[in-house]
């Protein structure tokens, strides 16, 4: 009788990531407004993005997982005051 090969399988690579960012502006009287945000890897590089009224929503998809992240919002200037942070991870609020 002949030996039977089995296939060797290879672990899948983890899912990639991703995270949005929504800004959710109140008591203003200002009809249009944007904002950026910036999303770096704790070991180089950041990509910037602009949310808007029209676009309150900005997503960074492709995210190597198991890495480190740091989201920052850029100061927004005159006139704007920060509000509360709220992080959802799979629809479970995050306390940072």
């Amino acid at each position: 009788m002949q030996p039977v090969e089995t296939p060797h399988e290879q672990p899948l690579p983890p899912a990639l990531a991703k995270i949005t960012v929504t800004k959710l502006v109140t008591q203003t009287q200002r009809t249009d407004w944007t904002f950026s945000f910036t999303l770096t890897v704790a070991s180089g590089g950041a990509d910037v993005r602009t949310v808007s009224k029209a676009n309150p929503s900005a997503t960074w998809a492709d995210l190597e997982p198991n890495r480190d992240y740091v989201l920052t919002e850029t100061d927004p200037g005159v006139g704007w005051a920060e509000g509360e942070f709220a992080c959802t991870v799979n629809g479970t609020a995050v306390v940072t």
